[in-house]
C-alpha cells in the first residue's frame, strides 16, 4: 500500500475550511473495508513470512509433489534443522533475561521519607514481579512476543481494552497497518486485527447490559451477532432467552455448536491525538459497530507496544528483518546441498547392475557359493565413478555456516577451539554457550520497548480504585494487600513515579556464562565495596548457579534499605546548620538525596511548631539555616533540563517553607521590637538590636531567596507556556498542511 493508497482510506479528512470531524471512522462498512484494504495489501509480505515459518517449522526445501511428479521421489529432501536450532539459541537468550532477575522491574513511589521510599520501592517492585510471575499466561505471551521479535523481526504486545493490566503478544502479520507506516507507534494512524472469540466470552461481555453500553458495546448488535453463529433468528426473544440462559450457565453443548464470532477490531487515531476503538464482524454483514469505544486510549502507545529489531531499510515496519530473513537462503542452499550429500553417498553405498531385459530383472537372484558370490543370467555388474560430493560441497557448506554465524551474531565455536590455545574454565564455558549470547544492540532494541511495557502494565495495575470485579482487578487488590502486610500503605503503591518505571536488566546479556565471568572479575574489586556491595556481589554469584529462590538458603536479602553516604552527610549537615556552621555545596554532592534529608529534617521541624512542641520564633532560626543551604542544592539542580518536574516539585516544598519562614520572620520582627520598648522604657534610651540568632545578612539572605524562587516559579510558568503555544503551533500547521494535501488531493 503505497501513501497514496493510504490516503484513500474511507477515514474521515479535513473539511476544506479545516474543520475537524468529531470521528474519522464513519461507520461500520468504512471499518470493513479498510480491514479488506490493510490485508490484501500485506499479502505478499504474508506469503514471504509464511515461507520463512515454514523454514522454523522443518519444511523441506524441495516440494515432495513436483519431485514426485519428476519421477524424483527417491531423491533425500530433508530440513536439517539448522534454522530452528539459530532461533532455539537465540531465544534461550531471551527466556534468560527474565528468569536471571530477582526482580522484573524497578519502581520508584512519591510517598514517605526517603528511608522509607527505598524499603518501599523494593517491596512494591518484588510484589509486582510476584503478581506477573504468576499470570498463568505471562511466559506464554513473553515467549510468542520473543519469537516474533527475532524471528520476524517485530513483535507486538497489546491490551484488549483500556483496564486490563494483562497484554497480550503477536507479530506483524497478525497487527495490520498501513506499509509506509514509520516505525514509530505514534506515526500509526491506523491498526486493525482478525479477533476471533467464543460466543460463551462474547456473552459475558455484554451480560451487564447497562456497563457493557458504558463501555462502548452495542448490545443489540452483538445478540444478532451471537445468534447467526448460534444459527438462531434473532427476532426470536424465547429463542434468544433459552439461548441467553445457556451461555450464563457456560452450556457446553451450546458453547460446542455455536463455535466463534469473527470480529475485527480497529484502532483509529483521532486528530487530537487520542485513539478510538472500534469492533465490526468479519463477514460484513454488519448493521453496526459491535464496539465503539471513541478516544479510549490517550495515545496509540497506550494500547499497542511495537518492539521493533532495527528500523529497516527505509525507517518502516514492514521494511525490518528479523533472523528468519536473514539466514533464509543460506539455510534453504545448506539444506539442499546436505540433501544432495546423501543422495551421493546412497549411490556410492549401492551396487549397481545391468540387466539385459527385463526377464532378467524378474529372474534376479543373488547366491552365494562359499567364498564367491554369482548374479543370476542377464545380469551385468557396471563398474562406474561415482563423484565424491562431499568433497566439492563441504567446503562450501563450511562457508554457509559461517556466513550464517556471522549473520546472527553468533561465535564459530569451531574456529575458537581449533586455536590450540589454552582458555580459562570461563572461557570454555562461554564458547559453549555461545549460542545463547544476544549482541548488545539486540539487547538494547529489546529493551527499550520493554521498558514502555512495563511502565504501561504497572501503571495498570496500581492505578487507584481498581476494582476487583474489573478485568485483572483480583490480581491488583492482591497487590495492595500483600504490599500493605509487608508495611508498605496503599497510597504508596498508587501514588509510583510512572516514567522512572524500567525492566531490570540482566547481567550477561542472556549467557549464565558471561555472567558468571562478569560476576567472577566483579571480585577484584570487591575491595573497595562497602559491606553490602559486597553482600550482594557474593548473592548475586550464588543466584547465577542456583536461582535467587535458592539463593536465599545462602546468602538471604538484606534486611532494610541502603542508603548513600550522602544521607549520612546531609543529616550531620542539618545539626551543624542549626549550630551557625556556613557549609558549602559541592559540585559532586548527589542533590536530590540532601534535598530529601534537609525537606525531612524541616518537616520535623515545622510538624514541632503545629503539635506546640516548639515555638514558630525557635523553629524559624532552625529551619532558615537549613532552608537557605537547600536553595543552593536546587540551584545546582536547575540547569538540568532532564530533571525538569523533579526541580519543580522541590521547588514547590520549598515555597512552601519560605511562607512558613517569613511568618517566622515577621514574629521575631515583634517579639523584637516588643523588646526594644521594653528596654527603652527601662533605660530610657532606644537600642537598636537584632533577633536573637539571626543576623541581617541572614533575614537579607532569606529575602533573596524568596525572590530566587518567585523568579525560578516565572521561568517555569514562562517555559511551559513558550511549550505549549509551540505545540499548538505545530498541531495547526499538521492540520493546515493535512487540509492542503486533501484539496490538493481532491483537485
Amino acid at each position: 500500500m503505497s501513501f497514496q493508497d493510504f490516503q484513500d482510506l474511507p477515514l474521515q479528512k479535513l473539511s476544506e475550511t479545516g474543520a475537524v470531524p468529531a470521528s474519522r471512522l464513519k461507520d461500520s462498512k468504512s471499518a470493513y473495508e479498510i480491514y479488506e484494504r490493510l490485508r490484501q495489501a500485506d499479502e505478499p509480505s504474508a506469503i514471504n513470512r509464511a515461507r520463512v515459518q515454514s523454514m522454523f517449522d522443518g519444511s523441506p526445501p524441495y516440494d515432495d509433489v513436483a519431485l514426485r511428479n519428476a519421477g524424483q521421489a527417491f531423491r533425500c529432501n530433508l530440513n536439517f534443522g539448522n534454522a530452528e536450532a539459530y532461533l532455539e539459541s537465540a531465544m534461550s537468550a531471551y527466556i534468560d533475561l527474565i528468569h536471571s532477575v530477582e526482580r522484573l522491574v524497578s519502581v520508584e513511589t512519591t510517598v514517605g521519607e526517603l528511608e522509607q521510599r527505598q524499603q518501599w520501592n523494593a517491596v512494591i517492585s518484588e510484589e509486582i514481579t510476584r503478581v506477573v510471575r504468576e499470570w498463568p499466561k505471562f511466559n506464554h505471551a513473553y515467549l510468542n512476543l520473543c519469537n516474533h521479535f527475532v524471528a520476524h523481526g517485530v513483535g507486538i504486545s497489546y491490551f484488549d481494552d483500556d483496564i486490563d493490566w494483562r497484554w497480550q503478544s503477536t507479530g506483524i502479520g497478525d497487527i495490520l497497518i498501513p506499509q509506509q507506516t514509520p516505525a514509530s507507534e505514534s506515526d500509526i494512524e491506523v491498526a486493525c486485527a482478525r479477533r476471533p472469540i467464543s460466543v460463551n466470552h462474547l456473552y459475558q461481555k455484554i451480560q451487564d447490559e447497562e456497563s457493557a453500553t458504558a463501555i462502548g458495546w452495542n448490545v443489540a448488535e452483538v445478540k444478532r451477532a451471537i445468534s447467526k453463529a448460534c444459527s438462531i433468528s434473532s427476532d426470536d426473544s424465547r429463542n434468544w432467552e433459552k439461548l441467553a440462559a445457556d451461555l450464563k450457565n457456560n452450556d457446553l453443548y451450546s458453547g460446542a455448536k455455536s463455535a466463534l464470532v469473527r470480529m475485527i477490531h480497529l484502532w483509529v487515531q483521532e486528530f487530537d491525538g487520542s485513539v478510538s476503538h472500534y469492533a465490526v464482524l468479519e463477514d460484513d454483514s454488519n448493521k453496526d459497530f459491535l464496539l465503539k469505544a471513541p478516544n479510549r486510549y490517550p495515545e496509540m502507545g497506550k494500547a499497542f507496544t511495537f518492539f521493533p529489531y532495527g528500523i529497516g531499510t527505509n525507517g518502516t515496519y514492514h521494511s525490518i528483518r528479523g533472523l528468519g530473513y536473514k539466514i533464509f537462503p543460506h539455510v534453504q542452499t545448506a539444506n539442499r546441498l546436505r540433501s544432495q550429500m546423501i543422495d551421493s553417498a546412497m549411490l556410492s553405498s549401492s551396487v549397481m547392475l545391468q540387466p539385459e531385459d527385463e526377464r532378467a530383472i524378474d529372474a534376479f537372484s543373488f547366491n552365494y557359493m562359499g567364498p564367491f558370490a554369482l548374479l543370476s543370467p542377464g545380469m551385468t555388474y557396471v563398474e562406474r565413478a561415482i563423484p565424491n560430493m562431499s568433497t566439492a560441497t563441504m567446503p562450501v557448506l563450511q562457508d554457509m555456516t559461517a556466513q550464517m554465524n556471522e549473520r546472527v551474531g553468533q561465535y564459530n565455536v569451531n574456529s575458537m577451539f581449533g586455536s590450540g590455545k589454552e582458555r580459562t574454565r570461563f572461557e570454555v564455558a562461554a564458547h559453549l554457550e555461545s549460542a545463547s549470547k544476544i549482541s548488545v544492540t539486540a539487547l538494547n532494541l529489546f529493551y527499550e520497548p520493554w521498558d514502555r511495557l512495563l511502565r504501561e502494565m504497572v501503571r495498570r495495575i496500581t492505578r487507584p480504585n481498581y476494582s476487583v470485579d474489573l478485568p485483572g482487578g483480583y490480581a491488583a487488590q492482591t497487590l495492595l494487600e500483600r504490599c500493605l502486610d509487608r508495611g508498605v500503605p496503599p497510597e504508596a503503591v498508587i501514588s509510583l513515579q510512572h516514567e522512572r518505571t524500567k525492566a531490570v536488566r540482566a547481567v550477561g546479556a542472556g549467557s549464565q556464562a558471561q555472567r558468571l565471568v562478569a560476576l567472577q572479575q566483579l571480585n577484584e574489586y570487591a575491595g573497595s565495596f562497602d559491606a553490602e556491595g559486597r553482600r550482594r556481589l557474593q548473592r548475586d554469584q550464588v543466584a547465577a548457579l542456583v536461582g535467587y529462590e535458592h539463593a536465599d538458603r545462602y546468602v538471604p536479602p538484606a534486611d532494610g534499605p541502603r542508603l548513600p553516604i550522602d544521607a549520612k552527610l546531609a543529616q550531620l549537615e542539618n545539626d551543624q546548620l542549626e549550630n551557625g556552621a556556613d557549609i558549602q555545596v559541592l559540585p559532586t554532592e548527589l542533590d536530590v538525596v540532601h534535598l530529601d534529608v534537609h525537606i525531612a529534617h524541616m518537616n520535623t521541624r515545622v510538624a514541632a511548631v503545629e503539635q506546640g512542641q516548639m515555638s514558630l520564633e525557635d523553629a524559624t532560626r532552625k529551619v532558615l539555616p537549613v532552608f537557605q543551604h537547600s536553595m543552593k542544592h536546587l540551584e545546582n539542580m536547575q540547569s538540568d533540563t532532564a530533571i525538569t518536574e523533579l526541580v519543580s516539585n522541590y521547588r514547590d516544598q520549598l515555597k512552601s517553607f519560605g511562607e512558613i519562614l517569613n511568618n517566622g520572620l515577621k514574629a521575631i520582627q515583634k517579639q523584637e521590637k516588643e523588646a526594644a520598648a521594653a528596654q527603652e522604657e527601662a533605660a530610657g534610651a532606644p537600642e537598636q538590636g537584632t533577633p536573637d540568632g539571626l543576623t541581617p545578612e541572614m533575614i537579607a539572605k532569606l529575602s533573596e531567596h524568596r525572590l530566587k524562587l518567585k523568579m525560578m516559579e516565572e521561568q517555569h510558568q514562562m517555559k511551559m507556556a513558550i511549550n505549549l503555544q509551540e505545540a499548538e503551533q505545530k498541531r495547526q500547521l499538521r492540520d493546515a498542511d493535512k487540509a492542503r494535501d486533501i484539496r490538493s488531493f481532491l483537485s
